[in-house]
């Protein structure tokens, strides 16, 4: 969650979003270096799951954020939609611009200074005439630009920036509808989430897996969540509910590795699941904190949330020297997958604490004589 003196820090959410993190680092650790997880690893090889938790963390953050701070409220009358959308691109601007040229440069060097072969490579002249798609965070609309255009991830920026965009709107709606209508609301876009993936795969059209519109329905889901906890997070919680958000882990956990194995094996269609696990643990996890607070670790939470969306964008740059080093060191080679996660991990935290404390933080300090 954002600081402020008029926000109260939510760390069990702080939390969530780590825990997301980990596991598409852990996914994205499957696919590009192999690394094996054992009996989980059915489950971490679907660990981009997680990417519908952090469109709905995102929408439910944003919306508590907000109505600590009174901004977009029923008589707000749109005043605050300029500001909010300018400080949202400049938080995420120039590290995605960092990273757009740092990808750029790195691409170049393995083709033309050690010659190597890349698939869905872009030269120069592509390049050029993709950037005005790229600078202006706009490549997730177009059907077919993902594995040319996402730059090993940045899809997803693309797709909050667009979420960002229209979150001004759909708040005003939560915000104007009776709790009923509100959960009628989030039955209906449940119903969209889980169902979209269903004709994709049965009648072989294109990937949605980065469509901004099916990303915006979950983002507002969290932003119905948002709406529900901050009405009812002070009213009375019993401490045993934690076991609920435990049990939604280990439910998410059983259902997509059985169902993975046995039944049908894209991921994307057990979002009928993932999504009531996901809105449970944002909605009770705040509840919980909000009656009996969070007492121990609270610095160490906060440092690696602020740090996660440096550390989503750094592992992309952590699996080519990670297979380098593996191929031309002896250190570890009894270990095998412990050897790859202890080196791709280690690599990944490196880049992070550049990324974040280099580029990103002073970057906010920067912006903010622009706000």
């Amino acid at each position: 969650m954002e600081d402020s003196k008029e926000v109260k820090r939510l760390y069990s959410i702080d939390v969530f979003r780590i825990i997301c993190a980990l596991m598409v680092f852990l996914f994205h650790s499957r696919i590009h270096i192999n690394v094996n997880y054992g009996i989980l690893n059915t489950f971490i090889g679907t660990g981009h799951i997680f990417m519908v938790a952090f469109f709905m963390l995102s929408g439910f953050s944003l919306f508590y954020v907000d109505s600590q701070r009174g901004k977009f409220n029923e008589n707000s009358e749109y005043k605050n939609i300029g500001n909010f959308l300018r400080k949202r691109i400049l938080n995420l601007y120039p590290l995605y611009i960092f990273l757009y040229l740092l990808y750029i440069l790195q691409q170049f060097i393995k083709v033309h200074v050690l010659n190597q072969t890349i698939d869905g490579h872009l030269g120069i002249l592509d390049n050029i005439i993709a950037s005005p798609v790229e600078l202006s965070l706009l490549q997730s609309v177009l059907i077919g630009s993902f594995s040319l255009l996402h730059n090993g991830g940045t899809w997803f920026i693309s797709c909050i920036f667009i979420c960002y965009i229209f979150y001004p709107y759909i708040v005003q709606i939560v915000n104007s509808n009776s709790c009923k209508y509100n959960i009628w609301l989030a039955i209906f876009l449940y119903c969209i989430a889980s169902y979209a993936f269903l004709p994709v795969y049965k009648f072989h059209f294109s990937s949605i897996y980065a469509n901004p519109l099916l990303r915006f329905v979950e983002f507002s889901i969290g932003i119905v969540i948002g709406k529900f906890f901050v009405e009812n997070c002070y009213k009375e919680i019993k401490k045993n509910f934690w076991l609920i958000v435990l049990s939604c882990y280990i439910l998410l956990c059983f259902v997509i590795t059985f169902g993975v194995h046995y039944i049908f094996g894209a991921v994307e269609m057990y979002n009928f699941v993932a999504i009531p696990c996901f809105g449970c643990i944002l909605y009770l996890s705040g509840r919980l904190e909000c009656k009996y607070g969070i007492n121990h670790l609270k610095k160490i939470i906060s440092v690696l949330s602020k740090n996660t969306y440096a550390f989503f964008l750094a592992q992309f740059f952590a699996w080519e020297p990670a297979k380098y080093l593996m191929t031309n060191t002896t250190f570890f080679d009894s270990y095998g997958s412990i050897k790859k996660i202890v080196i791709s991990t280690v690599w990944t935290c490196l880049v992070t604490v550049v990324l974040h404390y280099c580029i990103e933080k002073p970057c906010k300090k920067l912006t903010k004589k622009f706000l």
